[in-house]
């Protein structure tokens, strides 16, 4: 990359999308709009980054993908941010953009400089451009025609993948064909409803054990995709996020703040039946350093109230969570999306199937009076059994083994191993992060860690979630974007550089 290139794309690196406190950061609205998971959005804002630095030094029109392009949609609607910083700060010329005219001849265009803007991808930034947001020459555009704003509220979405609508089918019908079908001339043999006790435990024995080998093995050994990114904890907050996620960081920052001298716990009379409550208070300047989260917080603190401490935290976990994004990329946070349908609905279908075959059976029993106790506890057993397959938990297990490293990475922190020291900022922020905030029950950590429970007690915790659903946005038109003018070529859903 040229000497020229190399300091527009320190600028692009560096150019923030958000105002200061900004808590619906545009990726998360990116997300929101698109119906994307957050990480992908804030890969698909990098990607974007580069779109940029390419349309200013390529040489040549480009074009960006259908993601890409849906990122400098909304950019341009952020009218001052697109204009007058970026535009009028950054890029060495104006960007315009401007739609596709349609038609057979513009398609064909528009594939060429989309073929052209992987190449100069390729040779500006020495690797592949990823395939999830890059798609090949021919498929950037493919379901731009198709999409649409929807209402989730009012609409249910439901995805086209014959795959799962065929696993879903063969699990739910296979009970009826196990039991014979309602035909009151079915063949014995194949009504195992029909069937003595004795024969039709031995059945559901063969048959349910089968279902729930095959479910064990689906669920935890068939194989997964490769990451969308590479692992990368080496952030302290992408650490704590791991161990303690977005409540738990928030929490974290307050305890490294505090031991900044920035915000501290005051004592606030509360009467004798009530007790002791404390409030966070600003107890002094931020740090040049500070993140976007510790602004946000000491932004917050002097309007949060006494015992009101996780509407504070409640209020900071969106941006909180834009921090941990990236992790569910990597496949360590749930729903993980290296993980195949398979390996959740099928297991969990195969041992609702085996509950449907005992009800069926406890039904015919019932109204024949013959003993149901062991159908009754073979098929609770089975609902327990699905619901466990099915469930996530926070980490997935190769989350759990990389939060296992960084733990005996930082074991001098632990409350075992740690020795008298006092601990700096940073060290206190890994661990209350890492070990959980109940590990610094001293001075106003204590205080701080008091706080908590009762917000947890009042409130039924601090955490909040920060509603991102949505629906795919429209593209551009027909069946490309694109943009050329003299000099360098722009791109998008059409562009074109001023003088």
């Amino acid at each position: 990359m040229e000497a020229e290139a190399q300091s527009l794309w320190q600028k692009l690196s560096e150019f923030k999308f958000d105002e200061e406190g900004t808590t619906l950061t545009f990726a998360a609205r990116l997300a929101r709009e698109n119906g994307w998971r957050l990480g992908y959005a804030q890969r698909v804002v990098d990607e974007y980054r580069r779109f940029l630095l390419l349309s200013m030094v390529a040489g040549h029109a480009i074009s960006p993908s259908e993601a890409v392009d849906q990122a400098w949609h909304l950019h341009l609607t952020y009218t001052k941010s697109y204009w007058q910083k970026l535009c009028g700060e950054v890029l060495p010329r104006p960007l315009h953009h401007c739609p596709t005219l349609g038609g057979e001849v513009e398609t064909e265009k528009f594939e060429d400089w989309y073929t052209k803007t992987l190449e100069s991808y390729r040779t500006f930034f020495q690797e592949e451009p990823p395939a999830d947001i890059w798609p090949p020459p021919g498929k950037q555009m493919e379901s731009v025609v198709d999409s649409r704003w929807v209402n989730a509220t009012e609409y249910f979405i439901i995805p086209r993948n014959p795959l799962k609508w065929f696993t879903m089918a063969i699990l739910l019908v296979a009970p009826m064909l196990m039991t014979g079908g309602c035909a009151a001339d079915a063949p014995a043999g194949l009504a195992p409803l029909d069937f003595n006790a004795s024969s039709f435990l031995t059945f559901l024995a063969l048959v349910g054990g089968f279902g729930f080998v095959v479910a064990i093995f689906i669920r935890f050994f068939y194989p997964m995709h490769d990451p969308l990114v590479p692992i990368d904890v080496e952030s302290s907050s992408r650490k704590v996020y791991l161990s303690q996620g977005p409540q738990g960081l928030v929490l974290a920052v307050i305890a490294k703040l505090m031991e900044q001298g920035v915000l501290k716990m005051t004592e606030i009379p509360a009467g004798w039946l009530k007790g002791k409550t404390y409030q966070l208070t600003v107890a002094g300047p931020l740090p040049d350093d500070a993140t976007s989260l510790d602004r946000l917080i000491y932004g917050l603190a002097p309007s949060s109230k006494p015992g009101e401490l996780g509407k504070l935290v409640a209020k900071a976990i969106p941006l909180a969570r834009e921090e941990g994004a990236l992790l569910q990329e990597m496949g360590l946070l749930e729903p993980n999306p290296c993980e195949p349908f398979v390996r959740r609905w099928v297991p969990s279908l195969t041992m609702l199937a085996i509950t449907g075959l005992c009800f069926a059976k406890l039904v015919v029993g019932f109204d024949r009076g013959k003993p149901v106790g062991i159908l009754l506890v073979v098929g609770l057993a089975s609902v327990v059994m699905a619901f466990l397959l099915f469930r996530r938990s926070f980490r997935t297990p190769k989350g759990e083994e990389v939060l296992k490293s960084l733990r005996t990475e930082h074991a001098k922190l632990s409350p075992v191993a740690r020795s008298s020291d006092p601990l700096s900022a940073d060290e206190v922020f890994l661990a209350a992060g890492i070990f959980g905030l109940s590990y610094l029950s001293y001075g106003e950590y204590n205080h701080l860690h008091e706080e908590v429970k009762r917000s947890q007690m009042n409130h039924g915790g601090c955490g909040a979630a920060c509603g991102s659903n949505g629906c795919g946005g429209s593209g551009c038109g027909s069946s490309g974007c694109g943009s050329s003018c003299g000099g360098g070529g722009c791109g998008g859903c059409g562009g074109c550089g001023g003088s």
